[in-house]
């Protein structure tokens, strides 16, 4: 029995018959028994009791990243997403941090040995993934017995005009922007010279940057464009949006400003266009992974990156600069290993003034201009650079830290490490909410527009702190679902069973 997937059929087979062959989770036990058999007998500082509840965390997190490679989820599943990336940054990041002895803290901050605060934190990691895992699977099998009861259809005349309307603003948007600080050139230079030149753009930013992302939803949805369905197609339409979304934003620093757009705009290419293969994504991904190493040479260099990144030692001045070698990248930007370890040492240590839930209501409070709420209160900042560098050590404006706590990180900051289970169990209410919905949604669901930004932002969530969440979950998804919410027409239709045979699916080959 063939069932449907975001659309488009698949071999998907229900839940109560299990496929011949080796299952997901033993592939994920081999692989990790591998990996980790190599690494011990090669380095040894990995010899070392945290490297078994790392090992744990990989299997877990290594199970449906295995199904998501095998195709038994879709390329952009939420979970699947969530999986593959938490691969890297629950099993593989702990692991190279210790192996290459990598830091990215102050040494101030840093203990002589991470490896038991590593180990304390993946087995925190265990308990909250159990009960991600627990709340993912109570959310699908409720979907399963209430399907979807309406379809939405892109409505081609209002949906191209207001398209049209938002693109002219946002166009006249950007322009302004330039005009106001003296052009291209005046643009980049505000960007390098100080970090608050864009302090109170915020909504400005929301239109005026959201014009890429607007211009993709015009092409892709144009029926010219379905009989275009060439690998040049892909390429041409990275491209495209990577040079459009540098030209709307991507110059003022933010790196996700290019990447997430990029990735949104594949996305909706394989869900509305044609289907893409997990080789051809592998070829996207490294492209993106070259542009965000390559751009972390501009955001501390400004116009001299090209240079700096040409020159014999690029290395060795961005490690000097602010960790922006590749390692830097991988394991500071795309991991919070040493970040959370340091965190739940500190609060084992009683070191902590917990925050109580105020970073989150600090990051909610960013949506408030600072001239209508001047003394506002501060996100994670001041918790976080109090536990790198010692208390009292906060100033704002003048020393705070740069590093971010991750999901887990910040809960620790907030309610000590018994936040890191219980966040994990409401991030797995999201995740959970977001992969029953994205199984039942049907063929052409102008919905399906919106939910590549909600695996892009499932992925981004393990790695940023709420303001970064609270800030991407607005700039990214705010207009586009105005646009698909005014922009389509609502079909009621009976419940077919196809929500319960997609959610039933989860567990497929485990």
């Amino acid at each position: 029995m063939s069932n449907t997937l975001a659309g488009y059929p698949t071999s998907l087979r229900p839940y109560e018959r299990r496929p011949q062959g080796p299952t997901t989770y033993d592939l994920a036990v081999f692989g990790v028994f591998t990996i980790v058999a190599t690494a011990m007998t090669t380095t040894p500082a990995l010899r070392h009791w945290f490297v078994l509840p790392v090992a744990l965390l990989g299997i877990v997190v290594g199970g449906d990243a295995v199904a998501w490679l095998r195709g038994r989820l879709d390329l952009f599943s939420p979970l699947g997403c969530f999986s593959v990336f938490g691969v890297h940054f629950f099993f593989l990041a702990p692991l190279l941090q210790i192996a290459l002895d990598y830091r990215t803290l102050s040494p101030i901050a840093q203990p002589e040995d991470y490896r038991p605060w590593l180990g304390i934190t993946a087995v925190l990691n265990l308990i909250g993934l159990a009960l991600f895992r627990t709340c993912v699977e109570w959310c699908l099998r409720r979907r399963s017995r209430t399907p979807l009861r309406s379809h939405w259809s892109v409505d081609p005349p209002h949906f191209r005009f207001l398209l049209l309307v938002l693109m002219s603003a946002s166009t006249c948007a950007q322009a302004y922007v330039y005009f106001r600080f003296g052009g291209l050139s005046g643009y980049v230079h505000a960007f390098e010279t100080t970090s608050n030149s864009f302090t109170g753009w915020g909504w400005i930013f929301l239109l005026s940057e959201s014009c890429p992302v607007l211009l993709t939803m015009f092409i892709l949805t144009s029926p010219k464009r379905q009989r275009r369905r060439g690998w040049q197609s892909v390429t041409g339409l990275c491209l495209a949006v990577g040079l459009t979304a540098l030209l709307f934003g991507g110059l003022r620093g933010s790196r996700s400003n290019t990447v997430f757009q990029v990735v949104w705009a594949v996305g909706v290419f394989h869900l509305w266009v044609k289907k893409l293969s997990r080789p051809r994504i592998a070829l996207v991904s490294a492209g993106l992974v070259a542009f965000m190493y390559l751009y972390g040479f501009y955001k501390d260099f400004g116009s001299q990156a090209v240079n700096v990144a040409s020159s014999i030692g690029a290395e060795t001045v961005a490690v000097s600069k602010g960790h922006r070698d590749f390692l830097g990248m991988l394991l500071g930007d795309l991991g919070r290993s040493d970040v959370q370890a340091i965190l739940v040492k500190r609060s084992v240590d009683s070191a902590l003034d917990l925050a109580w839930g105020r970073t989150y209501l600090g990051a909610v409070a960013i949506l408030i201009p600072r001239e209508l709420w001047p003394d506002r209160p501060p996100a994670k900042t001041k918790e976080l650079t109090e536990a790198e560098y010692g208390k009292g050590t906060y100033s704002p404006g003048i020393f705070v830290t740069s590093h971010v706590a991750g999901l887990a990180g910040e809960a620790v900051l907030n309610v000590g490490i018994i936040g890191i289970p219980l966040i994990f169990g409401l991030f797995g209410l999201l995740v959970g909410k977001a992969e029953a919905f994205y199984r039942a949604i049907g063929q052409r669901d102008s919905r399906l527009l919106l939910m590549p930004w909600v695996s892009v932002l499932t992925c981004m969530a393990l790695a940023s702190d709420s303001d970064n969440d609270v800030f991407s979950v607005i700039k990214f998804l705010a207009i586009p679902i105005i646009v698909v919410g005014v922009g389509s027409t609502r079909v009621r239709q009976a419940a077919t069973g196809v929500g319960r045979r997609a959610a039933g699916n989860l567990l497929v080959g485990r």
